[in-house]
């Protein structure tokens, strides 16, 4: 397997874990927990950025486009997420409740996986102009 086709595998990947993190919990207390897609919470957002991604990560996987396309899918989804990571943790530090609400494994998930997909977004970049691909047979 060439080094672009792991690398396009894993894009996929990060992207289905955003897609899975944004569903998943954010915020969770006893008793009670927030998904991302939970009313206007910013699930939404990231969730159609994963699904972007991965759509025009597919489109564009034989060009060094393909690169810009997922650095630009991580700022953005890790951006949403950073923002509400810290926002929950002012929240939670000036309530009552604070050690009892937590951050939930879906809203870390997606950190986690933005952050992936844009090193795999610069590792694609870098690699494009090292390895580049034949894309017609050979002269004879």
């Amino acid at each position: 397997m060439e080094r672009r086709e792991k690398l396009l595998g894993a894009a996929w990947i990060a992207a289905f874990l955003m897609a899975l993190g944004a569903i998943g919990t954010w915020v969770s207390a006893p008793g009670r927990s927030v998904s991302g897609i939970d009313g206007t919470n910013d699930g939404w957002i990231v969730g159609a950025v994963a699904v972007a991604a991965g759509l025009l990560v597919y489109r564009a996987r034989r060009r060094r486009e393909c690169g810009l396309v997922m650095l630009a899918a991580s700022l953005v989804s890790a951006g949403v997420s950073a923002y509400d990571r810290s926002h929950l943790e002012r929240v939670v530090d000036g309530a009552a409740l604070g050690p009892l609400v937590r951050v939930g494994w879906g809203l870390n998930l997606d950190l986690l996986a933005s952050v992936g997909l844009g090193v795999l977004g610069v590792l694609w970049l870098l690699q494009w102009h090292t390895a580049p691909e034949r894309t017609t047979a050979p002269a004879r």
